[in-house]
């Protein structure tokens, strides 16, 4: 019998995964905004998708998170916010969630540190690629395009958001995104007893002086979020326009940073990457793993994996 599912959102994502879900074969018995109003009037379903966007600190979606889940229904969720502010309320109900969407896209990278386990192992030092859309923007800008015909180009594609802003805005708008999923995947895969909101980050801006810069030098500087649990630090590099923080045995740092060619490993393109040093079991110095990260198509890809996992459809 084929799931019945509801989704909570109107924006390109929910229509994506409506138009996907169908011609799948599924049911989807209802689609709304962000405000549902009464839920308990809704029809019954087997699986609820949220699909909106972060406008608030994630309450709306950790309300509708929480009505679903409370009454043994499975939600799928893409939004940051919920778990990056309110994971600890949301902790007891995880079986229940499928969230590889808010964090890395159709990369699903926060399951692949899972299956390593890297929250128990002691001298872990990994970093990663979480804003795939920043990624696509400052690799085409390294190949030589113009900053603002890149800048048009990632809107095209959907990967940044529409509209009239300048590509300062642009990249200062999916700064702050970064610094979200850096709390979703803290508390997600490394969490124990302290997790990781936004408050508790020290940041720094991005001035339009450093995004010159940045610009100049595409082709060695790329965003990455830094994690390590052992004392030797991170070096004296500057990271621009990034943040810190410091919880539990765990170590945060994240920015641009100078990536140099013969030490390469992030992907050009809308790709999410982890580069993670000391945990591989053959005992190789350092491994990689990326996938496509931003777009409609990677992200409803993470969350119906996601659902059929909830369902028992797939291991």
């Amino acid at each position: 019998m084929a799931p019945k599912v509801g989704i909570i959102g109107a924006g390109g994502i929910a229509r994506h995964l409506k138009k996907r879900l169908t011609k799948k074969g599924w049911i989807v018995a209802w689609i709304g905004g962000r405000s549902l109003g009464d839920l308990r009037l809704l029809e019954k379903v087997d699986l609820v998708f949220n699909a909106i966007s972060t406008l608030d600190n994630g309450e709306a979606a950790r309300d509708n998170i929480l009505f679903f889940v409370k009454r043994g229904i499975p939600v799928v969720t893409c939004e940051k916010g919920a778990l990056a502010y309110h994971a600890k309320v949301l902790r007891r109900y995880m079986r229940l969630i499928g969230y590889q969407a808010a964090c890395g896209g159709g990369s699903e990278l926060l399951r692949y540190l899972l299956r390593l386990g890297v929250a128990d192992r002691r001298g872990t030092h990994f970093w990663t690629v979480l804003n795939a859309s920043l990624n696509m923007l400052f690799s085409e800008i390294g190949k030589g395009t113009k900053p603002g015909v890149a800048h048009r180009l990632a809107q095209k594609r959907r990967f940044l958001e529409p509209g009239k802003g300048s590509l300062f805005f642009a990249v200062s708008g999916e700064l702050q995104d970064v610094l979200r999923k850096a709390c979703v995947l803290f508390n997600t895969v490394l969490a124990k007893k302290e997790y990781l909101t936004p408050d508790m980050l020290t940041s720094w801006s991005l001035s339009q002086k450093e995004l010159r810069f940045l610009c100049r030098h595409a082709k060695d500087y790329r965003y990455v979020v830094a994690f390590m649990n052992y004392k030797s630090g991170f070096g004296r590099q500057r990271h621009h326009g990034g943040f810190e923080a410091k919880v539990g045995e765990w170590s945060i740092k994240a920015g641009f940073r100078l990536i140099p060619p013969a030490s390469r490993w992030i992907p050009d393109g809308p790709t999410n990457a982890v580069g993670i040093a000391g945990v591989d079991k053959n005992k190789r110095p350092f491994k990689v793993f990326s996938g496509k990260g931003a777009g409609h198509r990677p992200t409803t890809t993470a969350m119906i994996t996601d659902a059929e996992r909830l369902l028992g459809l797939r291991r």
